[in-house]
């Protein structure tokens, strides 16, 4: 029986590993397409559309006080 729970958990532990790791890149693939546009690949909003939208500095303590 204890060995049985000891795989289930490794198990549950490598898969919350995994998806854990897949939330990232897909994280950081969503900012690609959707955001570095405008607040550029380091987040200052420093790029030709950012500075006519007024984007934020995703950087700056004021935006980075936010929750998510």
């Amino acid at each position: 029986m204890k060995t049985v729970l000891r795989g289930t958990f490794r198990l549950l532990a490598f898969l919350l590993l995994i998806s854990t790791c897949s939330l990232a890149e897909t994280a950081a693939e969503t900012y690609k397409t959707t955001c570095a546009m405008c607040h550029g690949p380091d987040g200052k909003g420093e790029t030709a559309l950012g500075k006519n939208l007024h984007a934020k500095d995703l950087t700056s303590d004021e935006v980075r006080k936010k929750s998510d």
